[in-house]
């Protein structure tokens, strides 16, 4: 991810980023922001600060002053809300919602995330008990990264499982992918059972006779594992000759750079 370190931002502004492993503080006026397939860090908002974040496939992390009284909501869709219970986020199916009301406040935030997490955070006095730490195997990462070379006009295929799809042409004969692996196990969730519904999410890529399909999998019953929840997002570069065929589940769907044609099937979500 790329780093993009902001401070300052006085008068707010609209960001729309890609892969960027981003942290804004000291932010003021009115700040419109989207991310792909990276992270987002707030802190240090300013008491007028107006705030709207969206995530696809990345982490959005507010740090909130201790004096913050802000009119504040978060959804999450396919992810994790993680907040203190004074915020009493509600659940319903794969959406998880928060919302701290103070209309009087001139410091407003939202803050939406889709197959991603959202996180907001505040310091608490060094006198007043911790609450118990999240565990890290409640929600786990891992990644799966391959490349190859591919002869000029090679058809590629994806076919996706849960989780978003990101596919850029470049100008070179090479296929890569990237494939991040979140499995969701719960605050009592085994190590092995966590390594082994990891290892269930399985991606491939497969070259014959002219074609190249990058082939993701559910390898192992998760709900037997304790799984709770799974994604497993693709980002793929190829070369921008070649045919595309993508076939997706769900989430987002993210093609950029070619001039061949490109076929999408997708159950649900966005293109």
């Amino acid at each position: 991810e790329l780093p993009l370190h902001a401070y300052g931002l006085r008068g707010g502004g609209f960001f729309e980023l890609h892969g960027t492993q981003a942290e804004l503080s000291r932010v003021s006026g009115t700040l419109e922001l989207r991310n792909f397939f990276g992270s987002v860090t707030l802190r240090e908002l300013a008491p007028e600060a107006d705030v709207n974040v969206s995530s696809d496939s990345g982490t959005v992390r507010l740090y909130l002053e201790e004096s913050d009284m802000p009119d504040l909501e978060a959804h999450v869709l396919f992810g994790a809300l993680k907040c203190e219970p004074d915020l009493n986020p509600v659940s319903t199916g794969d959406l998880t919602y928060a919302r701290s009301l103070n209309v009087e406040s001139k410091q407003r935030i939202r803050l939406d995330a889709t197959f991603g997490d959202v996180e907001i955070l505040r310091p608490r006095p060094v006198s007043e008990p911790s609450q118990r730490p999240m565990e890290a195997r409640e929600y786990t990462e891992g990644v799966v990264e391959q490349a190859l070379d591919l002869p000029e006009g090679t058809q590629v295929v994806v076919e996706a499982i849960t989780g978003n799809v990101r596919v850029v042409g470049v100008d070179e004969n090479r296929l890569s992918v990237k494939a991040p692996q979140v499995v969701h196990m719960g605050s009592q969730g085994d190590p092995q059972a966590t390594m082994a519904a990891i290892e269930a999410l399985d991606q491939r890529v497969e070259e014959l006779a002219g074609r190249a399909t990058i082939k993701g999998a559910v390898r192992d019953d998760l709900a037997a594992l304790g799984c709770l929840y799974f994604r497993m997002d693709l980002a793929v570069t190829c070369p921008r000759t070649s045919p595309i065929r993508i076939y997706a589940p769900n989430g987002h769907t993210y093609i950029e750079g070619f001039g061949e044609p490109v076929h999408v099937e997708q159950g649900e979500g966005t293109v």
